[in-house]
């Protein structure tokens, strides 16, 4: 899988956009919905919206790039080339107002940048987590799979961040009002193509 900014920034944009009464989304809120849409996608279609690459911290799962390109980040660690922000700029607007910043519109979403497929997982995770704060958000990635079997060594600050397994995402959690809970049979065929993809 090989992430794209200009997708990446469309589809905070397209986030964003949703809820025209805030008018700026905490930073954390979006990655965390972002990776709701990566997850409902990934094991309904093989592949996640972002195709970005997956870490676990403290907060849940954070995708590097959407990290990156939400919060302007051009560290010494960044996935974001400086040229980059131009594009960036054009669309989403990051201001740093409180330990995390926020996220503001500036422009119209760029929907060539977006299949159908992705935005009906980008609708989903709106649908399903839009109405939570970002920390309700994280208390909630916290049940994952994705999340809990790098708990240990994250809550003992062994280390700030972990890659993780996207076959993690696939695995089902014990909750029968899980919104991304679809039969194993269906999962199996999901992940089986997954993995022929890679």
């Amino acid at each position: 899988m090989k992430s794209d900014y200009k997708k990446i920034t469309q589809i905070i944009n397209y986030l964003v956009r949703k809820d025209e009464r805030a008018g700026s989304i905490p930073e954390l809120k979006i990655i965390k919905l972002v990776w709701a849409a990566d997850r409902y996608h990934l094991r309904k279609y093989a592949r996640t919206v972002s195709e970005d690459r997956y870490v676990a911290m403290k907060n849940g799962p954070v995708g590097s790039l959407t990290k990156d390109v939400a919060e302007f980040s051009d560290n010494d660690y960044s996935n974001v080339e400086p040229t980059d922000f131009q594009y960036i700029g054009a669309y989403i607007h990051f201001s740093k107002n409180n330990e995390y910043g926020d996220i503001t519109s500036v422009n119209e979403v760029d929907e060539d940048e977006l299949s159908d497929t992705d935005k009906e997982a980008l609708d989903f995770a709106w649908d399903n987590f839009g109405k939570y704060d970002w920390r309700k958000l994280v208390e909630i990635t916290h049940k994952y799979p994705e999340w809990t079997k790098h708990q240990a060594s994250l809550e003992s600050h062994t280390v700030k961040s972990e890659e993780i397994n996207m076959l993690d995402f696939f695995e089902n959690i014990d909750d029968e009002g899980d919104p991304f809970r679809v039969t194993n049979e269906f999962l199996a065929d999901s992940k089986e193509m997954f993995l022929e993809y890679q």
